[in-house]
């Protein structure tokens, strides 16, 4: 951006440019305001997580992991059930980015909840498996908060691109036409030397 950025303040000096100021100073505005969106994307996308394994989507996998050993080592069925019913949740969220799944998961937590205070274990497991779940849930509702913000500041960027983006093509045609100008008056100067010479 910086590059764009001094390549506009060189082409605002120029007295040529008169009659593309206004597209230059747009743009130049535009792309300031683009690379602040451009650069909260950027922070989105790390406090996300680059992968798997890191930001809120390694925080969220690891807690779905311990929870789904958790109950792996109990052989609740029906419990694990739920999990992977929360796991589906997350995922659909993930790929589409629709908060139906957000209140899906509010509403399979309320029914493993009810299954896990019916339940045979022990209320000390009950316990430790309701702070692995609270866990879990609070992960992913923060996954899905930062999941938000991205699309919303993807959208931003988008739009703020699409307000700045017709003036390239004035400022091409400025160019175009200097650098016509400039051809003509090179061959006028070269067919006066020519005559000259």
């Amino acid at each position: 951006m910086q590059r764009a950025s001094t390549t506009i303040e060189r082409l605002l000096a120029l007295p040529e440019a008169a009659h593309a100021k206004a597209s230059l100073a747009i743009v130049k505005t535009g792309l300031a305001g683009h690379a602040a969106h451009f650069e909260t994307v950027f922070q989105a996308v790390q406090k996300l997580g680059f992968d798997a394994k890191s930001g809120l989507r390694g925080q969220l996998a690891k807690v779905a992991n311990d929870l789904e050993d958790s109950l792996r080592m109990d052989d609740f069925d029906a419990l694990a059930t739920f999990i992977l019913q929360m796991r589906g949740a997350e995922r659909d969220f993930e790929l589409t980015g629709d908060a139906k799944f957000v209140s899906k998961m509010d509403q399979i937590r309320a029914d493993f909840d009810k299954l896990l205070a019916g339940s045979p274990i022990a209320p000390s497991a009950k316990r430790d498996i309701t702070k692995t779940v609270d866990g879990y849930i609070k992960n992913f509702k923060a996954y899905a908060a930062a999941d938000q913000v991205l699309r919303d500041e993807i959208k931003k960027l988008n739009e703020n691109f699409a307000s700045f983006e017709p003036e390239f093509s004035k400022i091409s045609s400025f160019v175009e036409n200097a650098a016509s100008d400039a051809r003509g008056r090179f061959d006028r100067t070269e067919g006066i030397a020519a005559v000259a010479g």
